[in-house]
Parts: structure tokens; sequence; C-alpha cells
């Protein structure tokens, strides 16, 4: 693992996130006070041999809720040694196993009454279909969710999401850090890189609130050059993945789909502040400061960054953190977390993180509605924080593993804070493509995409909200 490298590094960052850490625990329902940090006095109780059935979803080789102990991480080692004193407090079994198509398996478990799981570890991508279709149960039915918005169970921005029918669905082990909290949008970067072509760190203007799209801009166009095969590297590559284009709406205050004065959610991307957003990165295309591979899949793009090749990336956190095949464990450079930089209608510190298809959530199945006392006693005493830790504790120890700078920590809690879900499924993207290339009107490409939108939006949205 590549950013496991330095022991004394190591422990000086850590003394660094210890500061950190606890000025992120008084951010979004968590209070100041060391009495409001202790976990919870959880009473015992026998559950008579209780199974409680957790799947868990592997990343890139790691499945973090059911770690190999001869190659598990500090926090991962603190969530073998919560189970087993879990079942010996409660008198039950926590079997954690495979999330493998556990899409089907949910539904067909549902149709002839088997139990596939309690609480599974899944994409949202993955959970609106099962919503939709009534294989996953509200948290609203269970006692142990009433105070969903303490804190314990995710921030709100993240709950809020998975709402159907006015019914919540899903929860984030906010206590844990396991699995890691998710989101994208994230700009990584290569200092060594930045500083070679002695470009201003961004870090530096982040903390003099000055990290707009023309420094962006500017540093990208300095940044851009071509190489000994004559093709053009060195700033941010640009595909039709979208990831860029999002980040940047995203960072221009625009919300994808927004609630209009009736609380009914309505198509956002046809907004002046969205359209500006999609001018200014063919801008950026057009000038030469983004780097145009619009056939490229997005591993290459990845891999151009770790080799070293570009200073920037947008990527999703995991990249950055559990994911074996990316920046994380295959990066030689130093690199570091910023997010994408604030467009002229965006504000400093709501930096635009999305909440999208792979942000990974618990999701309650069929199987505990008839388990429904067992589950509430022991949900509620599982999901505390691990033994000899506080509520948060778990932030710098995963600080101390994954970033090389405090910032990079701060600027990881600061997006998981304010990110919003971009409505992946639920509205079709303009064609980014035309766009860049100027062979169609910004406005004309997202008219084309407006129609279908809205009627998905009133479809799986609006329906089931209580509005005229």
């Amino acid at each position: 693992m590549k950013f496991y490298r330095n022991f004394i590094l190591c422990l000086i960052i850590c003394l660094s996130f210890l500061l950190i850490s606890c000025d992120n625990s008084t951010t979004n329902n968590k209070n100041d006070g060391d009495d409001a940090d202790q976990p919870a006095i959880i009473e015992k109780v026998d559950l008579d041999g209780y199974e409680f059935i957790i799947r868990a979803l592997v990343r890139e080789g790691r499945y973090q809720l059911m770690p190999d102990p001869m190659e598990a991480t500090l926090l991962e080692e603190k969530l073998l040694a919560h189970y087993a004193k879990t079942e010996e407090d409660f008198n039950c079994v926590i079997t954690v196993d495979v999330a493998d198509s556990w899409v089907a398996k949910v539904k067909s478990s549902q149709a002839v009454g088997d139990k596939y799981a309690n609480v599974v570890d899944g994409w949202l991508e993955e959970g609106f279909p099962l919503i939709f279709s009534g294989s996953l149960l509200p948290l609203d039915d269970f006692e142990v969710f009433d105070d969903l918005y303490s804190g314990k169970w995710g921030n709100k921005n993240f709950l809020d999401t998975m709402v159907y029918n006015s019914e919540h669905y899903a929860f984030i082990p906010a206590y844990w850090g396991l699995p890691t909290p998710q989101f994208g949008n994230v700009l990584y970067f290569n200092p060594r890189i930045i500083n070679d072509y002695q470009q201003p760190n961004p870090h530096e203007l982040i903390e003099q609130k000055n990290w707009i799209w023309s420094k962006f801009k500017t540093m990208c166009e300095n940044l851009y050059h071509l190489d000994e095969a004559g093709k053009p590297t060195g700033s941010i590559n640009i595909t039709n993945q979208n990831y860029v284009m999002k980040a940047a709406i995203a960072s221009n205050g625009v919300k994808f789909a927004k609630q209009d004065e009736t609380g009914r959610f309505i198509f956002n991307l046809d907004s002046p502040e969205a359209i500006t957003a999609m001018d200014w990165v063919r801008e950026c295309v057009v000038s030469e400061a983004f780097i145009a591979n619009r056939s490229k899949p997005v591993a290459w793009v990845d891999d151009q960054f770790i080799a070293g090749e570009t200073a920037f990336t947008v990527q999703w956190t995991y990249h950055g953190t559990t994911d074996q095949n990316s920046i994380a464990y295959k990066m030689e450079d130093e690199f570091n977390w910023a997010p994408f930089p604030v467009g002229p209608d965006g504000t400093h510190g709501q930096w635009g993180g999305a909440i999208s298809h792979g942000t990974r959530y618990m999701f309650v199945t069929h199987s505990s509605y008839n388990e429904m006392s067992e589950f509430n006693i022991l949900v509620n005493a599982l999901y505390e924080p691990f033994e000899d830790m506080k509520k948060y504790d778990w932030r710098s120890i995963f600080g101390s593993q994954v970033f090389y700078k405090p910032m990079d920590q701060q600027i990881y809690f600061e997006m998981y804070e304010t990110a919003s879900y971009d409505f992946t499924g639920m509205i079709t993207f303009p064609n980014m493509e035309s766009i860049q290339k100027g062979t169609i009107a910004t406005s004309e490409a997202v008219e084309k995409v407006k129609s279908a939108s809205q009627a998905s939006l009133d479809k799986n949205i609006n329906a089931f909200l209580d509005v005229q």
C-alpha cells in the first residue's frame, strides 16, 4: 500500500489530525463537550442466539465490513473485535458474508420467504430500484431509527437522499467510519508537478478563499504542454464520462434538481448557473487548459494522473482511500485533495461534493420485519462506536492512514458534510461531447433531455410528495 510510507511522518500527521478531528466533531449534529461525544450506555440483552446477517460489498478486492484479519487496517481490526464483543454481550451471532448479486438475491429471497440478509452494504444506484419495487424496508418502520438525525446514522444530506414516498431507506454507520463514506467531485492534485511549473498550491488558494475557476483555468493553461510524441498532457483530462463537467456545475452552486415553491422537484440543468458552468468547461477545452480525450475510459485518465502525466484528476473518494487498483495504492508521488474550484455563483466552503451512483449505504431487507424486536435491540448496540472509542475518534485514525496533509482531511470532511444528491438515475445528462466540441449550443443540448428528465422526477419523486 503506497500511502503507508513513513512511520514517523504518520505520527506527526496523526497529532495534527487529532486537532482537526476535534474541530470536525462539532459540525452537523455533533455537540460540544466530552459527554456528547461519548458512546451511549446500552443495556445488554440475551437474544438467545439470534443471527444477524450483514452482506458486505467488495471494492477492488477489499471487503471493509468483513476484512481479512491478516491484512486489516487498525479500524478494521477494531471492527472485528466489536463484532466479537457484541456477540458475547448479546448472545447473538453476527454473520458477515459477500453481497454478490445482492439485488437479485434480495428479490428472490423475498419471493420465497428466505432470509438473505438483515442489512446490505450496497450502492445508491442498486438500492433505488429495490426501493421502487418494495424489496427494501423503510427505516421509519423501526424504533431504533426514531432519532434518525442524531448523527449515528449519517449526516442529513446523505439520509435525505435515500427518501421515497416520504420515508427514509438507508443509513451510514457514522460512528464506525466503515464503509468509508464515499462521494464524488474530488479534485486530486500532484503537488510536485504544480511546484515544478511554479504554480500556486490549491491548498494555499483555498486558505485565501481564492480557489476559483479563473485561477484554476490559468494554472491548467500553464501546465498544458505537448509530450515527446506531440500529445497534449500536463493539466487535466476531460472525457465523455462527465466527471469534470458535473463537478464544475456543482461548484457553481447548482443543484441538479431543485424544489419549487410547492415543494415539487424541478429539472435544474437549464438554469443560468448550470449553462454558465458547461460553457466555461468548453472554453477551457478551447483555450487548451483542459485536455479533451473524449473517448478514453476513466481508468486511463486515472493512470495518466498516477503516472505523473497530469497534475489534476476528478474522481471519487474511494480512489484516494480504499481502491487497491487506483490512486491510493498505486501512486508513487504524493497526492493531495481539493474540491473543484468555485464558480462565480458558488460559495467557498460549499464545495459541491456529489452523492451519486457509487455512494455506499446500508439497506434494510424485508427479512428484518419479522425480527423487529431483536433487530431494534442489536442494531442500536452494534452501530455504537468501537470499544474504547468516542463517536468520531475514527476520523483521526482514518486520517493518519490515508492523507498526506491535514488540509486533505479537512477537505474530505468539509465535502462530506456539504455533499448533495446529483439525481443520478433520475435525470438524463446532456451530451457532453457535443457541448465540448461546440457542435450544439449548451442550452439546446440541455433542452433535448429536459422533458424526459422532468418526467422521471415526476414519476419517481414528485408523485409521492404532498404538493399541489
